[in-house]
């Protein structure tokens, strides 16, 4: 079957009406009209840019905190876990001072301060703005502090922390007696070789105070009062000073006695003698260098506790000679851990003040041979023990302390290094404006107490800063590592 449509015929003006629908139909945008749509588009993308480059830098600004909360966190946990180790079976409580004890002095520029009971001028001749003070005191009580002055010029006595003081000072053949700076005595009749001494003594006569002090002259052999004081002594505890007038000229002899002498400042640990870093006998078992940027941390093993000699061992012709292996020394088990060849002890006479870094050659069963660490070959590159160190008799009793690879903390171009023995360093921390190590004054006077400050910084990276707006966060601890306070040391040899 076929359809069949007959064709329409328009008429020419509806035709042209027609053609011109279509084409209003079909027109586009004009150029101006697309500069507009393009520039609120533009303004548009740019405001969801802007939104969410913020919103991005600020998450990641809040990720980079939250990471140096969290790097903070490990890295003061590393830093008071090694400086907990500093010390370890190194140390033990020091009883005070009781009778006579000679004084040691602080070391200065002006003067040779290297024996106790001696002061030697080095400095130009004059008597200085101040004097030189001990590090001992008199705690309490009654006692004494004597010196022989040298004819030439020079001055003792003792200082209060109520800065009040006594002195004697001599020079040629003058003699003077001084309280709280003011002259209460003088005489012409000094001496060379003459000893003086000013004394805390009860006091006998009615009324307070309860002791006053006395001056004492002693030659040859012979003591006579110099001064009878009616004052009472400074404050305690009583800190002996002393000066010299003339270059070469020195003070003897010089000491307190008393019960207690403590130290000043107080040092209520005693560390064993340490063997040498470098070129220098260490003094503390906590190196800081002089920049305070670097700390070395030196201790014992903390899984092997110390074990002690059997026997007297006289150390002079074996462990005293450069490559000489000590055999056959009897030797306690330690109770705790292992002890094996090449493992490294330092062996320690506390009573006697020696020790000798050793390397355990053999051992077994209770018998044990050592090998003095020499300067040509140190441990870590570093530490070692003289000869003269080891000539001497450890008496039974003696302790040993297996060693623990020295700890170094170091800071270099932003980085926290930690390095353990002569192991290569690993990175602690990157990103570290600042790091300074210091020892503290301790509040309780029981130990040792150190702060570590240092600056933690982002990398700025993830959230496009520059490094001026970096999140930064100070980081402060204070650290008192157990072996070398009273409180905490369990140590007790």
């Amino acid at each position: 079957m076929f359809l069949f449509f007959p064709q329409l015929k328009v008429s020419g003006a509806r035709a042209e009406n027609s053609g011109l629908l279509r084409a209003e139909r079909v027109r586009g945008m004009t150029l101006i009209e697309l500069v507009i749509a393009v520039a609120l588009l533009s303004i548009v993308i740019a405001a969801i840019a802007l939104f969410t480059s913020g919103a991005l830098r600020r998450n990641a600004s809040f990720t980079e905190a939250g990471n140096l909360d969290t790097n903070r966190g490990v890295l003061s946990d590393l830093l008071r876990a090694d400086f907990n180790f500093a010390g370890l079976g190194l140390t033990r409580p020091k009883a005070p001072g009781v009778g006579v004890v000679s004084v040691p002095f602080s070391p200065s520029s002006d003067f040779d301060t290297s024996t106790p009971g001696t002061l030697r001028k080095t400095g130009s001749s004059g008597f200085g703005s101040s004097s030189i003070k001990g590090t001992v005191a008199l705690a309490r009580g009654v006692g004494a502090c004597a010196a022989t002055l040298p004819f030439t010029g020079g001055l003792f006595g003792l200082t209060g922390s109520d800065q009040n003081s006594c002195a004697v000072l001599v020079q040629d053949g003058y003699t003077a007696v001084y309280e709280s700076n003011s002259l209460v005595f003088s005489d012409a009749n000094n001496q060379t070789g003459d000893l003086y001494s000013i004394a805390v003594e009860n006091n006998s006569g009615p009324g307070s105070p309860s002791s006053l002090l006395k001056y004492y002259r002693t030659r040859g052999g012979a003591k006579a009062l110099l001064y009878p004081s009616s004052m009472p002594p400074p404050a305690y505890p009583l800190i002996p000073f002393a000066d010299v007038y003339a270059q070469g000229a020195f003070i003897s002899d010089m000491a307190v006695t008393g019960a207690p002498v403590i130290d000043i400042p107080p040092k209520p640990m005693q560390v064993a003698q340490l063997p040498m870093d470098g070129s220098s006998r260490m003094t503390s078992t906590v190196v800081i260098d002089a920049s305070s940027q670097s700390v070395t941390l030196f201790g014992g093993d903390p899984n092997t506790d110390v074990f002690r000699l059997k026997q007297d061992y006289d150390a002079q012709l074996t462990l005293a000679v450069d490559g000489q292996t000590a055999s056959g020394i009897a030797v306690e088990i330690p109770s705790r851990g292992s002890i094996n060849a090449s493992d490294y002890v330092l062996l320690i006479d506390f009573y006697g003040g020696h020790s000798a870094l050793c390397r355990v050659t053999d051992y077994s069963s209770g018998v044990i041979s050592l090998e003095r660490i020499t300067q040509n070959s140190p441990l870590w590159n570093r530490f070692w023990s003289a000869p003269a160190d080891a000539a001497v008799t450890f008496p039974a009793g003696s302790i040993l302390v297996k060693l623990a690879p020295a700890i170094s903390w170091s800071f270099v171009d932003s980085t926290l290094l930690r390095r353990e023995g002569s192991f290569p360093a690993s990175v602690a921390a990157q990103g570290v404006d600042s790091f300074n190590v210091r020892e503290a004054a301790s509040a309780s006077g029981e130990g040792s107490v150190f702060e570590v400050v240092a600056v933690l910084h982002s990398e700025g990276i993830e959230s496009a800063m520059n490094a001026s707006d970096a999140v930064s966060q100070p980081f402060s601890l204070t650290l008192t590592p157990r072996a070398l306070n009273l409180t905490y040391n369990q140590n007790n040899q």
